[in-house]
């Protein structure tokens, strides 16, 4: 993957992420596959330490509970379960955090 492909994508999670008028919690959840490609984009070579740095700490904060399965057809996310676990205003600092990423590629 490229900076290119990373700045591709995080631009379309920033178009969703911020774009809507639902709480953080909503945002995070929605958007997740997405938030699960930059955060595997932002791995690219290419990128600098800090960038992969800051992905991965959003990414593996974001993901401390463990996954549910539910039935054989249907899994809450280890993502989903630790986001509706954590407080609104907690979750703002991981957007504000992706927003940040957002503004050293613009």
């Amino acid at each position: 993957m490229s900076q290119i492909y990373y700045n591709q994508k995080l631009i379309k999670l920033i178009e969703k992420l911020f774009i809507n008028g639902k709480d953080a919690r909503e945002k995070l959840i929605e958007n997740e596959d997405l938030i699960h490609t930059v955060y595997l984009a932002s791995n690219s070579n290419d990128l600098d330490t800090k960038t992969k740095t800051s992905w991965n700490k959003i990414w593996n904060d974001l993901n401390t509970s463990k996954e549910i399965i539910l039935t054989k057809d249907r899994t809450i996310s280890s993502f989903r379960n630790t986001v509706s676990s954590k407080r609104n205003k907690t979750l703002s600092k991981y957007l504000q955090l992706i927003f940040e990423e957002y503004c050293k590629i613009i």
